[in-house]
């Protein structure tokens, strides 16, 4: 506002709103940058960007080519131009511009750095090794070289490269944050939660602001079963982070974990009053009413998130995940197409796109997302996950184990993947082998969601004090965990221990009054009991909590309790 004609506040402005999901006000601000300052090149191949990002490739073309007329050797022209080609099948014209690129890059290692990132973009590892192993040959003293080599080996799986490669950058950079970060993750991959503990809060001294680092490090804190200092790394982010919504989201989140929805919500209003409307507050709060089962109130929340920021594809992405809950495949392969067409080689779109094509039975479709999705991230758990259960639904077994063996050796300290692996395993009849996972996925991976999984496998082996043991501590992890209650009182009421399974399922009424799954256990528990009109009572309160299940309310009543 005070100097209107500076180009680079201008710039810096676009890019902050850009950071927000903010994509009509960035594009308001960059195109004030162009007027103000036309022989910019930055300003045209960052607006580019941005129209590349949502698939308006044609305006982003015309911009890249505007940027190259003002200055030859802009790189990052000729990179976007050659993404451009690859997206539209031009492999040939993409070629040509990446030629470019190595012509430029070969004595520039900004140029070699911005090269080696688009070759991660579009799933070209083995040619970004190529190009990071000759830029540090080159320049052995530039940290981002070496950060970029680092990048490469971790996405291969070459862990102990990676880490040789992340540590030299932080020696020769000590002040910055970002190798201390890479460090942690790397760390994290490798099931070693003091160092990631130790490497972040280092990355957090140093750049006290950034939010991304101390959700990462709240996360590796729960996962090691210590809620406070989670919620301690959060709550004190929160005064110095440029942008507190993620913060706020997570320490709501933490508090739902933790069985106290209050707390969450009052978390929630207090940065609405903070910060106003916020996409990912919105997104939060229906993250919120979800838990509570008030699946009306959350899609509404996941819409105003959308429409306050239309153009942003991770609210898509929810609304996939929350079509697929609520059983509703068309409505979640619609957001899952418009999300893909807003960011085309965001592998976490093509991952939704592969779990809704599996869900809707269409299984050539899931497999090429898939599969697109793991070229774009190899350590990314859920495609091995979600491509394994496929082809075992496929009844392609070797395919499967193949696609688990992989996951496994670039993701060793993932519980959810070790869990289903070893689920897969005891199917096959390879239970020694199994054990030694669950095993192997307890101690690396000491998550609630790990020991639930436990649990329900230690049950086919008929082994329920293990299971027993497992979901308590699924719900010492998180007391708020409806999952875990359901499996504990379903355990109980196995074994005729009618009290215990009633004081679950009444927590699981307290957590989630909005669902009829808690009124329908102990509906169950009194129809055995012969206590006929609890039973009709607990009935109509299932019903009148979730009204569309009528049908299928009626049927298990019917069996349950006679006509």
């Amino acid at each position: 506002r005070e100097h209107p004609g500076d180009a680079r506040a201008n710039l810096a402005l676009a890019r902050a709103w850009q950071d927000r999901g903010r994509w009509h006000q960035a594009e308001q601000s960059y195109t004030q940058a162009l007027a103000v300052a036309p022989g910019s090149p930055d300003a045209y191949i960052e607006l580019a960007g941005l129209y590349a990002a949502r698939a308006r490739d044609d305006k982003a073309e015309t911009l890249l080519r505007q940027a190259l007329t003002v200055d030859r050797r802009a790189v990052s022209a000729y990179i976007g131009l050659a993404e451009l080609e690859r997206r539209r099948g031009h492999i040939t014209k993409a070629a040509t511009w990446y030629d470019q690129v190595r012509s430029l890059a070969a004595h520039d290692p900004k140029a070699t750095n911005d090269l080696i990132d688009s070759l991660l973009r579009q799933g070209y590892n083995i040619k970004a090794l190529v190009q990071a192993q000759q830029a540090v040959k080159r320049w052995p003293d530039d940290s981002e070289s070496q950060l970029r080599l680092g990048r490469v080996q971790r996405i291969l799986g070459r862990y102990h490269e990676a880490e040789a490669a992340f540590l030299l950058a932080a020696q020769l950079n000590p002040a910055a944050s970002t190798p201390e970060a890479e460090l942690a993750a790397l760390y994290r991959a490798q099931g070693k939660p003091k160092a990631a503990i130790a490497a972040y809060e280092r990355a957090i001294a140093r750049q006290p602001g950034e939010a991304a680092y101390r959700l990462a490090l709240s996360q590796v804190w729960s996962a090691q079963g210590r809620p406070d200092q989670a919620l301690a790394v959060l709550k004190d982010g929160l005064a110095n982070a440029s942008h507190p919504a993620p913060l706020y989201a997570a320490l709501a989140a933490l508090y739902l974990q933790r069985a106290a929805p209050h707390l969450a919500l009052e978390t929630l209003e207090h940065a609405a009053r903070r910060l106003g409307t916020d996409s990912q507050l919105l997104q939060a709060l229906g993250t919120y009413y979800r838990s509570r089962a008030e699946f009306d109130r959350a899609g509404q929340m996941y819409q105003r998130a959308l429409e306050a920021q239309p153009e942003n594809a991770a609210a898509q992405i929810v609304l996939v995940d929350f079509s697929l809950l609520r059983g509703r495949n068309e409505e979640a392969i619609d957001h899952a197409r418009q999300a893909a067409a807003l960011e085309p080689t965001n592998p976490a779109i093509a991952l939704a796109l592969g779990r809704v094509y599996q869900r809707a039975g269409q299984t050539v479709e899931a497999t090429s997302y898939y599969s697109q999705a793991l070229a774009l991230a190899p350590t990314l758990v859920e495609v091995y996950t979600g491509l394994a259960s496929l082809y075992q639904e496929q009844e392609r077994w070797d395919a499967a184990r193949a696609v688990y063996e992989r996951g496994s050796a670039l993701v060793p300290t993932s519980g959810r993947l070790l869990t289903q692996y070893a689920a897969f395993l005891l199917e096959r009849k390879e239970q020694d082998r199994a054990l030694a996972l669950l095993d192997l996925a307890g101690r690396t991976s000491p998550e609630a969601e790990t020991f639930i999984a436990r649990a329900n496998l230690f049950l086919t082996l008929e082994r329920p004090a293990d299971a027993e043991r497992d979901l308590r501590t699924a719900l010492e992890l998180e007391p708020g965990s409806t999952e875990a209650l359901i499996a504990l009182g379903d355990l109980y009421a196995a074994q005729d221990n009618l009290a215990g399974a009633t004081e679950a399922y009444q927590q699981v009424i307290r957590l989630t009054p909005g669902a009829a799954i808690g009124y329908l256990r102990l509906a169950k528990i009194a129809a055995q009991q012969d206590h006929r009109e609890e039973a009709q009572r607990l009935f109509q309160a299932a019903l009148e909590a979730e009204p569309d299940a009528a049908e299928s309310l009626a049927r298990l009543g019917e069996a349950l309790n006679g006509p």
